[in-house]
């Protein structure tokens, strides 16, 4: 048994056992475990068990609790009585106005660390576990084509794509300081109604059950040679401090909920990587960094990708991906690409926000060198490691963008003096 359904498990049934009536609870989740599941399970069952487990106790404390309360105890007589004194009348108290039940913590262990058989994917400070098959953003045109995470990229179909039914996604998008007033009705924004806390944090919660398309959506779907996927539960939480949302879809609502449960709220992800990170600058840690951009030898690289300051993306790279990084970083020409003037293609101005990754190129004794290339398409294009700066390429881009992605379309490229590369066009003026 992993290490994962060891902590889920012991942790969840000891706080259903505790409920006033978890035996009875414990034996129903364990007779569910034992019937034959209409599907594969992406997540060890010890999880969705045990959240069901945990969840279902809390519920039954709060039922059981009036049935609880002690009898009111009877005043035995006495053989003699003696005659009291009369009491002084008291002034009449304020009625007090009734509280408001207070949030309490969500019933979901917490799990450190990423254990073996899944990944950790982060997010502003946000971080969830999946299963370490899954692929992130498994899509065609749009469309899911297997089980997959989708990080800061709205759920909409762009073409009559038609993807299997039987599929489990996770979606992780910001939705910025006006949320309250902005639901973004496919992530279900408007469904988190229920006040909790995480990990301390003020969260919503929400459970949507399955929902069939309206008659009149299913035949527009159909006449534009698209079938709609099955309806499928829908767990999701909205972070507002962090003003983030998360959702998970699934045919399985015990997948669903067992995927949401490895929510956690992090300052610093299992990559290393810190939720914000501003300015986007690097100061020079290396004897060596004026002389080269990676200097020495290093044992590690984590890549951290930041849009506006919060962390979009993190990823640990592999020895040969590091090492073709290191080369690529390397050769590249010394100086700073600008693309100037600063607008792209149609006369549009550039709509400037902050975009770079940050290597974390780890080196014995603790040693530690960032480098910083920046891929906004404005004007400071560039890797520095705080001495020493290259002007971006392609083959950076390239060598970054399929590990930790960008926001939106290929980053700017340098082009010759007065013009600007814009995506796959050529350079223009």
């Amino acid at each position: 048994m992993s290490s994962l359904e060891d902590v889920v498990r012991d942790s969840l049934e000891d706080h259903a056992r505790e409920a006033p009536s978890g035996a009875s609870l414990l034996e129903a989740v364990h007779r569910q475990a034992a019937q034959t599941r209409r599907r594969r399970t992406v997540l060890p069952y010890a999880l969705g068990a045990a959240v069901v487990a945990a969840s279902v106790a809390v519920v039954a404390s709060s039922m059981t609790a009036p049935e609880q309360a002690a009898a009111p105890a009877t005043q035995q007589p006495t053989e003699s009585a003696q005659p009291t004194e009369p009491t002084e009348p008291t002034e009449p108290t304020e009625p007090t106005e009734p509280t408001e039940p207070q949030p309490t913590e969500l019933p979901w262990p917490r799990v450190d660390g990423v254990p073996e058989g899944l990944q950790a994917f982060s997010f502003h400070g946000l971080e969830v576990l999946v299963p370490a098959a899954w692929e992130h953003d498994d899509t065609s045109c749009g469309t899911p084509m297997a089980d997959t995470i989708i990080v800061g990229s709205p759920p909409a179909a762009a073409c009559a794509v038609d993807g299997p039914d039987d599929l489990t996604i996770v979606r992780i998008d910001a939705i910025g300081p006006d949320w309250q007033e902005f639901h973004l009705d496919a992530y279900h924004v408007s469904d988190a109604t229920q006040p909790a806390l995480l990990d301390g944090q003020p969260v919503l919660r929400g459970t949507v059950p399955p929902q069939p398309l309206a008659s009149t959506d299913l035949e527009d779907s159909l006449a534009m040679g698209w079938t709609p996927r099955e309806p499928f539960f829908t767990e999701v939480l909205v972070l507002p401090e962090q003003q983030v949302v998360i959702s998970v879809e699934s045919p399985d609502a015990e997948e669903a909920l067992a995927l949401i449960a490895t929510t956690r709220i992090v300052p610093v992800d299992s990559h290393g990587c810190v939720d914000r990170y501003e300015p986007l600058e690097v100061s020079a840690t290396h004897p060596e960094a004026a002389e080269i951009l990676v200097p020495g030898t290093p044992t590690a690289a984590t890549l951290c990708r930041y849009y506006d300051g919060g962390l979009a993306r993190s990823a640990d790279l592999s020895t040969g991906e590091m090492e073709e990084l290191i080369s690529v970083l390397n050769g590249l020409t010394p100086g700073v690409g600008r693309a100037d003037p600063v607008e792209i293609a149609g006369g549009l101005e550039c709509d400037y926000v902050a975009e770079g990754i940050i290597v974390q190129f780890q080196y014995p004794a603790d040693e530690q060198l960032d480098v910083l290339v920046r891929v906004d398409s404005c004007d400071y294009l560039a890797a520095s490691n705080g001495a020493r700066e290259g002007i971006v390429t392609r083959q950076l881009f390239s060598r970054l963008g399929r590990v930790v992605g960008y926001s939106g379309g290929l980053p700017g490229l340098p082009c010759s003096p007065g013009t600007v590369y814009v995506q796959e066009q050529s350079c223009t003026g």
